[in-house]
């Protein structure tokens, strides 16, 4: 059965010792299904969600980019006010929607570094009680 690297998730075969992002199998830190894979879970979701809204932001922002190169930039009708008015109130969501979503990916960031910390401390401790 492979290994998951509970750093980077990456498989890898059940002799091989070391990932290659470097994280050691032999200090018995293997935790497939742990906290700690959660946590690089978490992080890499938030990333990828960041990466959503970033492009919701930038297609309403080119929305209303379109819609002033479409009407110009001034004696617009009713309609068209309404319509640019909603435009910019989507820009606004967006922003808004990014900000959060930048805090959230930031926490998942903090906690996956000190999920890292943890996998590196258990490394070290498990070093200090092997025999030599």
């Amino acid at each position: 059965m492979p290994r998951v690297c509970p750093v980077c998730l990456k498989l890898s075969e059940d002799d091989v010792a070391r990932c290659e992002c470097g994280y050691s199998f032999d200090a018995g830190e293997e935790l497939v299904g742990s906290r700690t894979v959660e946590v690089v879970r978490q992080a890499t979701t938030e990333d990828q969600y960041e990466k959503f809204y970033a492009a919701r932001l930038e297609q309403a922002q080119n929305e209303v980019k379109s819609l002033i190169a479409r009407y110009g930039t001034s004696g617009w009708t009713p309609a068209q006010r309404a319509e640019i008015e909603q435009a910019i109130k989507q820009v606004e969501k967006a922003k808004a929607d990014l900000n959060d979503q930048r805090q959230r990916t930031g926490d998942a960031q903090k906690h996956l570094e000190q999920a890292k910390t943890r996998v590196q401390l258990r490394h070290l401790d498990s070093l200090t009680k092997k025999k030599i």
